[in-house]
């Protein structure tokens, strides 16, 4: 993107320390796929919270020597146009350190520990039930999640509409490589019908690029002499997963950090873990 990419297309998500987990171990991944959501929210989260989950995604077994658990509990309304839920990443590792060097190899696991992280969706007229897709992402007060899918809203709505916008399109594409274009009309028309339901990722992009999220785990390598009040949000990268045809996410660059002055918009492969 011209706003320049995000150093995070392959984080694996979540926010809030690693706590420690009082779980059982799995013996493969085999039995986590026979077990139904809640009787995996009852094994690695325990009787009281594991009531709440109401659905679960298993990943590799493992992938990098390390896999994880999500399991989701039942979304909930935010007043009439958000939703929210509460998402549990469980990690899991080797039981036996010596099966760490193997990738895919469904062998017993046991709980390293727990992240908690909440995500979010627009209601968009629907029950949050119904809801897919939750975004997520990685340091940002529930506060600033609200607030970026809400100039989603209406810079699409202002992109539906006649006349000048108010702030800068740019469209990006690779027609060559996808075999069309979607910058037609400046890409007025595809930022006016991008599927807002399906938003999976925002992500906070600074002035200073030494701020990153890498993986599970925050890191800041930000020299000394860069103090906390010179770092400013940039731009906002937005996701939109295999949402753009063909296996493609939209990714839209929101520029500003409070008010929107210009947006990119894009078509992109990303690989998600």
């Amino acid at each position: 993107m011209r706003f320049g990419r995000s150093s995070v297309l392959l984080v694996m998500a979540a926010l809030q320390p690693a706590v420690p987990s009082t779980a059982q171990t799995i013996p493969s991944r085999a039995v986590a796929q026979t077990m139904t959501p809640q009787q995996l929210g009852h094994l690695l989260l325990g009787s009281e919270r594991g009531a709440q989950v109401v659905s679960a995604s298993i990943g590799a077994w493992p992938h990098h020597s390390v896999t994880s658990i999500v399991l989701s509990e039942r979304p909930r309304g935010i007043g009439e146009e958000f939703c929210t839920r509460n998402d549990h990443y469980v990690r899991l590792i080797h039981v036996d350190p010596a099966q760490a060097r193997f990738f895919n190899i469904d062998t017993p696991t046991r709980v390293e520990g727990t992240t908690l992280r909440r995500s979010f969706a627009l209601r968009m007229g629907g029950d949050c039930a119904s809801r897919t897709t939750y975004a997520v992402s990685n340091n940002m007060v529930d506060e600033q999640v609200i607030a970026v899918l809400g100039r989603l809203m209406d810079v699409r709505s202002q992109a539906a509409r006649e006349g000048p916008l108010p702030f800068e399109l740019i469209c990006t594409d690779e027609p060559d490589l996808f075999g069309d274009s979607v910058c037609g009309n400046g890409g007025r028309s595809a930022l006016a019908s991008l599927p807002l339901d399906r938003v999976s990722r925002i992500n906070p992009v600074y002035n200073h690029s030494c701020v990153r999220v890498v993986f599970e785990y925050p890191e800041d390598n930000c020299p000394p002499d860069v103090t906390q009040a010179e770092r400013r949000i940039e731009f906002w990268e937005i996701e939109f997963a295999n949402a753009a045809g063909r296996g493609l996410t939209w990714i839209v660059g929101l520029a500003g950090e409070t008010i929107t002055t210009a947006i990119e918009i894009q078509r992109d492969s990303v690989i998600y873990h």
